[in-house]
């Protein structure tokens, strides 16, 4: 295919062609000069394909909606239960009494009886008495070293008000943009998936642990709060107690609406240019020095307190900077009771403070009884509960919009030979005119001396013999005539060029136009 440039001059040149050959044609030709034939050449064309309009392409009709299809069917709603026989058992209990026996109905003795002896226990009591001196120590802590400090201040302002002042201003059109809507379509924009779910743990708590196992949740730094560990260790690496157990959801198939035919523009003015009044300086504030700015020295004493700690030695400080207070040692003394009973080891360092004998179960009898006892009723057949339900058979299936495209109708130019003129012909030009000094065909000259050129040959002017001179005349004349080739109508005509040169110009340009779209 020619580009658009190509073609342009194609077009340009098959226009004016025809006006160029017919102005030359026109054009008078030297006198005396042949005729020339006109030159053609043989110019050959390829095929080309030509939008020559479009046309609506259905890629899928338009369907209406076919309602859902239901179908009755029966259900089990109870199923049938079959008829079961009673299961029995036999169940023994012992009694201390055999006035009675246990509760409930068709119970009777067996004969079988266990003789109990009593049971019973001597307690020990022990004791311990144990007896500590304290000693308080003291210890000065600096919660704030006196200080002196400079204080800034900075200086005062007040705030004036200049009022605002304003302009005349020559203010554009303006213009706004008028749309025309597009169409949209529904399609997915991301499709039904999975998303995991982390646990959620409280980060605040963490586990603790004392000798038997037992795990509990406090926060961080709980079993030394108070400054011992409470049999409690923090457990490493931490674990932390759950809130929200890890899981899968499943999240629905998200759409997105996307332009189906893009909207398009116009633009139109929206306010006309015009003249309006605006503010030059706008209306602002100045600061005015009321107070300069200062400084001042403040002076902060010292702050502090003591802190009081007993500890079991009197010379040995608890760390650096302890001193013993003024307050007198303290004694405790402390009595410890511990039991035991019957065969177990007296505890070191206890000394024995008393005993006692207990009863703990007196001696007793036990009496056997049996009864047959039901573990499982009979049970009665139960027919079935049927019931009837809508099941769908066929989806309802909404309607859908007809889905189509335009495309091009192209007509195809099949390749073709044309001939192109190259030369226009070129008539004869006309007979050179004849010049003299006197007349010709007969009489006497009245003439001068001239010599007449005629057909090439130069005849004696006045002077000789007239009746030589006559004659002679007549057969220069009747040689140059024939000398000059007659003229035969060449077939041009100027009016014809004229309309061939503007069919070829509009034909040129809808070329033009048509490659432009194809390069587009």
């Amino acid at each position: 295919m020619m580009s658009t440039r190509k073609t342009a001059v194609l077009a340009l040149t098959l226009a004016t062609g025809p006006l160029m050959i017919a102005n030359t044609a026109h054009a008078a030709p030297s006198c005396g000069t042949p005729a020339v034939e006109a030159v053609y050449t043989t110019v050959h064309h390829d095929a080309e394909n030509v939008v020559v309009g479009q046309q609506k392409v259905i890629d899928q009709p338009a369907q209406p909606a076919v309602p859902a299809v239901y179908a009755t069917e029966s259900y089990v709603i109870t199923p049938a239960v079959p008829a079961v026989p009673a299961v029995t058992d036999t169940e023994t209990q012992w009694t201390v009494g055999n006035s009675t026996g246990p509760d409930g109905d068709g119970w009777t003795p067996t004969g079988e009886v266990k003789e109990h002896a009593a049971v019973t226990q001597t307690q020990y009591q022990w004791e311990k008495v144990t007896t500590t001196t304290d000693y308080e120590w003291m210890l000065k802590v600096v919660d704030q070293p006196a200080t002196s400090t400079v204080v800034h201040h900075d200086a005062v302002y007040r705030t004036d008000t200049v009022p605002a002042t304003y302009k005349t201003v020559t203010v554009p059109a303006t213009y706004k943009t008028i749309t025309v809507p597009a169409t949209y379509k529904q399609v997915v924009d991301v499709p039904e998936h999975t998303v995991h779910h982390d646990a959620v743990y409280d980060m605040t708590l963490y586990a603790y642990q004392n000798k038997q196992g037992t795990i509990r949740y406090e926060t961080f730094g709980w079993n030394t709060a108070d400054g011992h560990d409470k049999g409690w260790t923090l457990v490493t690496p931490y674990v932390h107690p759950v809130i929200t157990p890890a899981w899968d959801e499943v999240v629905a198939a998200t759409y997105k609406t996307v332009i189906d035919v893009p909207e398009h523009t116009e633009s139109v003015v929206d306010v006309p240019a015009h003249d309006e009044t605006v503010v030059d300086v706008p209306e602002h504030t100045v600061q005015v020095l009321v107070t300069a700015a200062w400084d001042e020295t403040v002076t902060t004493p010292e702050v502090s307190h003591y802190e009081k700690q007993w500890t079991s030695s009197a010379t040995e400080a608890p760390g650096d900077g302890w001193f013993r207070s003024d307050a007198a040692p303290r004694v405790t003394t402390q009595t410890d009771t511990v039991y035991t009973v019957d065969d177990q080891a007296a505890p070191e360092g206890y000394t024995l403070v008393g005993q006692e004998t207990s009863v703990l179960k007196p001696a007793f009898t036990e009496y056997e009884w049996v009864r047959t006892v039901v573990v499982t009723p009979a049970q009665p057949e139960i027919p079935a509960v049927m019931g009837e339900r809508q099941v769908l058979v066929t989806p309802e299936i909404p309607a859908t919009d007809e889905v189509s495209h335009m495309e091009d109708i192209v007509v195809t130019i099949p390749a073709y030979d044309s001939q192109e003129l190259v030369t226009p012909a070129v008539p004869a030009g006309e007979p050179c005119p004849v010049t003299g000094g006197g007349e010709t065909g007969g009489g006497e000259s009245s003439g001068g001396g001239e010599v007449i050129n005629a057909g090439g040959e130069e005849i004696a002017g006045p002077g000789g013999s007239g009746a030589v001179k006559t004659e002679t005349a007549a057969k220069a004349t009747t040689s140059a005539a024939s000398s000059v080739p007659t003229l035969a109508f060449t077939g041009f005509d100027p009016e014809l060029y004229v309309a061939g040169g503007l069919a070829l110009l509009f034909v040129g340009s809808g070329l033009t136009v048509v490659a432009r779209r194809r390069e587009n």
